[in-house]
């Protein structure tokens, strides 16, 4: 999969030897990638470009930028479609969605707090650096080995009482008693001046030492999030079988680390048909296949970038090689195509977080249902319009037609604007249908350019082409995203309008990073106008025209991801490299699904319940199985 089409000079690289396209391939890079992200890269540059985007509005349930769940709801469960009240929706999520979760990323941001903490701390006293560095710090190899033991069941524990396994602590029955154990043995009294304030620091200091040096390169996925050490990915395992059982799960994992994940997931799957390990099972479902839901899929180096210096020519590191780095979330979009191979009956994508643990109560499978609900009936519409533009557009006696004649048509633009909350429109509808027995074109523009906050600039006047511009509209993939109230300890991105460089007007999930600074503080601050957080939850189409007017077609046409890569929503990175000034071209995933201008969004509020991160390891300190409500469920 490739982007939309871009010019790129084919000579981009050429004063450059470690950079060409034999060089990229033999590094797993793709060239013409790179090339499109350099081509961005001097564009901006030299025409001094800014790859933010200002933003006009916050999206809020006021000015119809956001729908409310039980508004939705309410509406939904009065309205006249024949194929909502039909709705099977569990049936639906077994045969028809794929739930997708990334987890490549390292802990290391997961641990940036304890970073700070070592700084701060060698800031202070830079000799301990020096001491940790040759293991002049502890006593003797021998204490080393025993406290590395202890610091092991220290990070397993989260800080909590534990009884320890080794024999060293058998007759310590609390972390407290190992701590104080641990301040008597573990420095050096030649070399160390003690007393109870500097030994809290030192003992502090070594655990954090300890943790970056054996988990911060791990997958965040592999991390454990409970007292009873179970990690995040177990975790998102048994939520998926209790609350979402759709036909598969996709897990995106780092390099060369596919083969690890596989087994990982064996390990814990292999455990649900022990009644002493899952209760609350159902007898139904045969738990040994459902390992076999469960693909693993790499975001491999081809889905990397590389460092440019801030002039644009590409950095070299010392050796004269090129420096890899992520390309951002949105590069995942490279992988719908093998998800959708891989599940040729799937209409949906679930996207969720690894590291969002939500638990297993009944409350919060409802509310998930829910907003699969909203996608469900929203898509069941969309399809039912397709077909009919779809009619229209190949049969070209129709093409001169400027209004449509169909009850089921009626009734969906109709549902849609109760949707809006547009009483006007609503009344608008009505008087339209009942004086002439259709709905004119405008009228349907109109309906689903409110509903989708679509630019509408070319859909001015009727002519004979606007019936293929509608079509091409309707044929972008329908992206549903579940959004929490904002507290204002809340930090990121969140739903908000957006003028792009060209004009248009469209609604966009923004990342702060491709905010200004501005509105950054105006719309993201404490005080902002953004009423709602980034998505907790997406879904997002795979698959169009599932129903076609062709009976033999038994599933829909792919959506061409290729056009998500729109070059209005990339991001110029400014970082530091090994003390050197640097950029590189960055996507974000939510931005590239989340606009509309090539997709069909909706913003839908959903509980602040559904929204539980662990963006920082102090996150996980003091949580139990119980805490997250799976007690109930691992025995």
């Amino acid at each position: 999969m490739e982007f939309r089409n871009e010019i790129i000079p084919q000579d981009i690289f050429q004063n450059f030897m470690n950079v060409t396209p034999k060089h990229l391939h033999n590094q797993k890079l793709n060239f013409q990638r790179i090339s499109i992200h350099h081509s961005r890269i001097l564009y901006a540059i030299n025409n001094n470009n800014q790859t933010t985007i200002p933003i006009s509005d916050a999206c809020t349930i006021e000015n119809g930028g956001i729908i409310s769940n039980a508004v939705f709801n309410e509406i939904t469960n009065n309205t006249d479609l024949n194929f909502v009240k039909s709705t099977c929706l569990k049936q639906w999520i077994r045969n028809s969605l794929v739930t997708c979760i990334p987890a490549a990323g390292a802990a290391a941001r997961f641990f940036c707090d304890l970073q700070k903490l070592i700084n701060s701390i060698e800031e202070t006293v830079p000799e301990l650096k020096k001491l940790i560095n040759k293991n002049e710090i502890i006593i003797n190899d021998k204490r080393r080995n025993q406290i590395i033991d202890y610091l092991n069941n220290f990070i397993l524990s989260s800080f909590l009482e534990k009884t320890m396994n080794s024999k060293l602590y058998k007759n310590n029955n609390t972390i407290f008693d190992t701590v104080n154990f641990i301040k008597s043995q573990l420095f050096n009294k030649n070399t160390i001046i003690k007393s109870q304030h500097i030994n809290n620091i030192l003992v502090t200091y070594t655990i954090s030492n300890f943790i970056l040096e054996n988990y911060q390169n791990i997958p965040k996925a592999l991390l454990p999030a409970t007292n009873e050490n179970d990690t995040f990915l177990k975790l998102k395992i048994i939520e998926q079988f209790h609350l979402f059982h759709s036909l598969g799960n996709v897990l995106i994992v780092p390099p060369e680390m596919k083969n690890n994940f596989e087994l990982e997931i064996q390990k814990v799957i292999s455990n649900f048909t022990d009644q002493k390990y899952i209760s609350n099972i159902d007898n139904n479902v045969n738990y040994k296949n459902y390992v076999n839901n469960w693909i693993v899929l790499e975001q491999g180096f081809d889905l990397s970038t590389i460092r440019f210096h801030i002039d644009g020519k590409p950095y070299l590191d010392s050796n004269g090689n090129i420096s890899l780095v992520s390309a951002g979330h949105g590069e995942l979009i490279h992988l719908f195509n093998d998800i959708a191979d891989s599940f040729p009956e799937a209409e949906c994508l679930h996207i969720r977080n690894i590291d969002n643990i939500i638990g297993t109560q009944e409350t919060q499978q409802d509310a998930l249902l829910n907003l699969s609900k909203v996608f469900k009936v929203v898509r069941q519409c969309l399809e039912y319009l397709r077909l009919q533009i779809q009619i229209i557009v190949e049969n070209k006696n129709n093409l001169h037609k400027a209004k449509i004649s169909d009850i089921e048509v009626f009734n969906i633009l109709l549902y849609f604007s109760k949707l809006i909350n547009n009483n006007s429109l609503h009344k608008e509808l009505l008087n339209c249908y009942q004086q002439e027995q259709s709905i004119s074109f405008l009228l349907i523009i109109k309906t689903l350019g409110q509903l989708f906050h679509w630019p509408l600039d070319e859909f001015q006047n009727y002519n004979i082409t606007t019936w293929i511009q509608l079509l091409d509209k309707l044929e972008n993939p329908l992206s549903v995203f579940g959004v929490v109230q904002k507290e204002k300890n809340d930090t990121g991105g969140g739903p908000v309008f957006v003028k792009l460089q060209d004009n248009s007007n469209i609604k966009l999930c923004l990342e702060m990073p491709h905010a200004s600074e501005n509105d950054c503080k105006n719309y993201f601050g404490d005080n902002g106008k953004v009423t709602h957080f980034n998505p907790v939850l997406v879904f997002f189409e795979l698959r169009t025209h599932d129903i076609s007017k062709n009976e033999k077609e038994k599933i829909g046409k792919k959506v061409n991801y290729a056009k998500l890569f729109d070059e209005r929503f990339w991001l110029l990175t400014q970082r530091e490299h090994m003390g050197n000034p640097v950029c590189y071209h960055e996507t974000v995933l939510y931005e590239l699904i989340g606009n509309s201008a090539v997709t069909n969004l909706l913003f839908i509020e959903v509980p602040r319940s559904l929204f539980h991160p662990h963006k920082s390891y102090a996150d996980t300190i003091g949580k139990s199985r119980h805490s997250y409500g799976f007690d109930e469920i691992i025995s």
